[in-house]
């Protein structure tokens, strides 16, 4: 009994499946470079909205109000003190539920915090307050207020952004 004999791919089949290939790869290049910048500047909405939100809220309810940021964990939370003397904790929320953290990573892959320079040359991990007229303020880890900045604040986002807190004012750029 003789086998049939098998059938092989011809050369101008593989350059047909290559070419198509090759089109197809051009043509999602330009898609995942887009969602990546997406990506870059959602995390820079997000984390100007959130500034802006500890800025309200400390201006709204005379609690010294502010974000943490860890750029090693990639990840924002807010935080606020009760009453003058308390230690610091999270910021209830929209549900109500305490400690809500934003994790960069799991919301926006491929985003990433830099680096954060806060209101007093110090780099790394830190929690930039807002004092109740909404002025940056220095605190120490257990709360109590330092002093106003000494310099504007500095946050550096992937993607090439930077958002600019200044020191008397608080605005963000």
């Amino acid at each position: 009994m003789q086998r049939p004999a098998r059938r092989a791919y011809t050369l101008v089949e593989l350059l047909g499946v290559l070419s198509i290939a090759g089109v197809v790869a051009l043509t999602a290049a330009p898609a995942v470079d887009r969602l990546a910048r997406a990506r870059h500047g959602a995390l820079k909405t997000e984390v100007t909205r959130m500034l802006a939100l500890a800025r309200a809220h400390a201006i709204a309810t005379g609690q010294p109000t502010g974000l943490s940021i860890d750029p090693a964990a990639d990840t924002l939370a807010l935080v606020r003190i009760d009453a003058p003397g308390a230690a610091p904790s999270a910021l209830p929320g929209a549900t109500g539920a305490d400690g809500v953290v934003f994790d960069i990573n799991a919301r926006l892959p491929g985003a990433d915090l830099i680096t954060v320079t806060g209101g007093d040359g110090a780099t790394g991990a830190q929690t930039l307050w807002f004092g109740y007229a909404g002025a940056p303020e220095r605190r120490s880890p257990a709360g109590a207020r330092l002093s106003g900045w000494s310099q504007d604040a500095a946050i550096t986002l992937s993607g090439g952004h930077t958002i600019t807190i200044r020191r008397t004012t608080g605005a963000m750029e």
